[in-house]
């Protein structure tokens, strides 16, 4: 967490829509004192006390703070105030990072994205309009293999059949702009549809030629033995959770001895392993046209093909529908 200047604001006014800074003050400089407000810094809470931030980094968090006169103050009486939320597993466009700032999430980690619409929300970082958006970082183009998961939505990508090219592929895609490596292992199977997959040591190689590059490398897997081959090769992290079977004790031994992290995206599985996620969001008022209309247009896919696959693979639920259509 970087303690800039959208965590206290958006964390606060996210939980408190009526603190705000007198009509004569501006924020665009990155300062703001917030008074007696109760925080929680992730680790402990602190009942009541100011917070100043100086040019977009907290600068102290003290009772009763003095700050320069021209300092903008926010009354933060009966609010909590909170780190940033990170959202650490999303496929970014539109208005999507204005939203997750009104929502408290300050960072965002794509995970697959065209590198020319990256390229446009990292212009972002650091101006004044990104000063109300969530921090942007993205994998970019990810790691697939021919006819692999990532090919299905419309866009032509290129992909991946050997270790051999590994580092070069790994060095096109930093050149595009991707801040850590995302690599896709994963043949489809424990979803009931098959893609084609890159083999382990072509994944080894990826990673390794990420390390080279002081780069991350992350791995989307489906199943439980794609995970502990994804570990087994130096992976960072895991950026799903496999849903073939629970979670075990081994498991859990196996990341907590190496230097590894996992993504859950527990929305992901539930509605194929054990919810009905999708029927409490019809239930909740979106009719299944609504959602399915909003699928697509999200994905911005533009072929029947693509939204096919889309469907089929990512909402089996609505596929029979759009396939009738």
């Amino acid at each position: 967490m970087r303690p800039t200047l959208p965590i206290v604001l958006v964390s606060l006014l996210a939980t408190a829509a009526t603190a705000q800074p007198t009509p004569q003050q501006n924020t665009v400089d990155g300062s703001v004192l917030i008074r007696n407000v109760r925080v929680f810094d992730g680790e402990r809470v602190i009942p009541k006390t100011d917070v100043l931030v100086l040019n977009g980094k907290i600068a102290r968090i003290a009772p009763a703070i003095s700050a320069p006169a021209s300092t903008p103050l926010v009354d933060g009486s009966g609010k909590t105030l909170l780190p940033g939320l990170i959202d650490s597993h999303t496929h970014t466009w539109g208005t999507a990072l204005r939203d997750a700032a009104a929502l408290g999430v300050t960072t965002v980690l794509d995970m697959f994205t065209d590198p020319t619409t990256a390229a446009g929300f990292r212009k972002l970082d650091g101006s004044a309009a990104g000063r109300e958006t969530a921090d942007f970082r993205s994998a970019g183009v990810l790691v697939t293999a021919p006819k692999g998961h990532g090919t299905e939505y419309g866009m032509a990508i290129p992909t991946i059949t050997s270790p051999g090219e590994a580092q070069a592929f790994v060095d096109a895609r930093i050149a595009e702009g991707s801040d850590y490596i995302k690599i896709v292992y994963d043949d489809g199977h424990t979803y009931g549809i098959k893609f084609a997959t890159i083999d382990k040591a072509t994944m080894k190689a990826v990673v390794d030629a990420a390390h080279a590059r002081k780069k991350m490398a992350v791995v989307h897997i489906g199943d439980l033995a794609g995970a502990r081959d994804a570990i087994s090769v130096g992976a960072d992290g895991l950026v799903h959770l496999f849903v073939d079977s629970m979670p075990d004790a081994g498991f859990a031994r196996l990341v907590a001895t190496h230097p590894e992290f996992v993504i859950h995206t527990l929305s992901v599985p539930e509605p194929d392993s054990w919810g009905d996620g999708g029927q409490v969001i019809a239930r909740a008022g979106r009719g299944t046209d609504e959602i399915l209309q909003a699928e697509i247009d999200g994905a911005q896919l533009e072929s029947s093909q693509a939204r096919r696959l889309f469907l089929r693979n990512r909402r089996p639920d609505l596929y029979a529908k759009w396939v009738g259509r």
